[in-house]
């Protein structure tokens, strides 16, 4: 059992090694920019600008957005911190990250909307603790997690359908998981 975990924490392990940097920057800047939004009002500004802007661009904002920060931004930061040796994606990796990103922020955008009809309006820890349940454990459990599994899996066997849906068995899931 004990190596199975270990087997399974190896890429994770490898890629908190090299792309740490990357992670605080992140996290960091996300954490700067919620601070922000509350103490200094051109962060407010910006964030309501941007509101608009999703607003008046709806699904093209939306998977936009998600593309500049799930793939641009973390691949920039990764470019920066690559490993010796370790190849830059490729024309086709780019395109396979910036569909995958587009196609998740849309879901992402869908699924938020969703929660505001279940829940409705109200706030306060117990909203934001329900909410989160239900994006780890449900969202995140039974729609982003198996969409990216197969999404890979896909681009894995030369984005041959047929041979994406034989290889997709619990087992791939899993492991993967």
């Amino acid at each position: 059992m004990r190596g199975i975990i270990r087997e399974a924490l190896r890429p994770a392990a490898q890629a908190l090694r090299y792309y740490w940097p990357a992670f605080v920057i992140l996290q960091a800047g996300a954490g700067l920019a919620a601070i922000g939004y509350y103490q200094v009002p051109a962060v407010r500004d910006l964030a309501d600008l941007l509101l608009e802007w999703k607003t008046r661009g709806g699904v093209v904002f939306v998977a936009a957005a998600n593309v500049l920060s799930g793939a641009v931004l973390p691949e920039v930061l990764k470019a920066w911190l690559r490993p010796p040796g370790r190849k830059p994606p490729s024309f086709t990796d780019w395109l396979h990250l910036i569909a995958m990103m587009a196609i998740l922020g849309i879901a992402v955008d869908a699924f938020y909307h969703l929660q505001g009809w279940w829940f409705g309006g109200f706030s306060g820890a117990g909203a934001v603790a329900m909410k989160i349940l239900v994006d780890q454990f449900g969202y995140t459990l039974f729609f982003a997690v198996p969409f990216i599994i197969v999404w890979f899996a896909w681009r894995e066997h030369g984005y041959q359908w047929q041979a994406t849906m034989a290889a997709l068995k619990p087992g791939l899931f899993a492991t993967r998981l």
